[in-house]
């Protein structure tokens, strides 16, 4: 075998972030989110799976598919309403819950690594069941602790069948 004198290119890891909010957005979620990737991507092969703008960059559209700063991003479609009516809110967390675990399913592979957070919380739970069907390793960073949160703000009893079903969800 001929050699031309170079070394093999180094092939990164590749780490996937999933996550709500990603740039453009900067509250605090879509700028700690940004900066971890962006610090990883020397290291790492690092691409991440949001939804669109819906926080503090409202109204802008992002593109579907960019590479930003060495990470490359993956927006994926969610309904957009009112996140102060609850049942609203509701709606895209599940829309955009579903577009994620679709574009997971598509993207993970075998041996990726993923991280995923908790907000929204549905989301873990979302990326864990793409990332164990894919035979990926996922770990979650905690940045909102549910269901505890919920009943601590007064939106739900801690006797709901609501929060003992995420308790019971949490255990596992």
């Amino acid at each position: 075998m001929k050699s031309n004198g170079k070394l093999p290119a180094e092939v990164k890891k590749r780490l996937w972030i999933n996550t709500e909010l990603y740039y453009p957005e900067d509250n605090q979620t879509g700028y700690y989110l940004t900066q971890i990737a962006e610090g990883l991507s020397g290291d790492f092969d690092v691409r991440v799976i949001c939804g669109q703008p819906n926080y503090a960059a409202r109204g802008t559209q992002a593109p579907k598919r960019e590479v930003h700063r060495n990470v490359e991003i993956f927006r994926v479609w969610g309904t957009t309403f009112d996140k102060n009516v609850l049942l609203l809110r509701l709606v895209n967390m599940l829309t955009l819950g579903l577009a994620m675990f679709l574009k997971s399913i598509r993207k993970f592979q075998r041996g990726d690594s993923v991280l995923v957070v908790s907000a929204p919380p549905s989301l873990p739970f979302i990326t864990a069941g793409a990332a164990k069907l894919r035979r990926a390793a996922y770990t979650l960073v905690v940045q909102d602790k549910y269901p505890e949160i919920l009943t601590a703000v007064g939106k739900s009893k801690p006797d709901s069948l609501f929060i003992k079903t995420l308790n019971k969800l949490n255990e596992r």
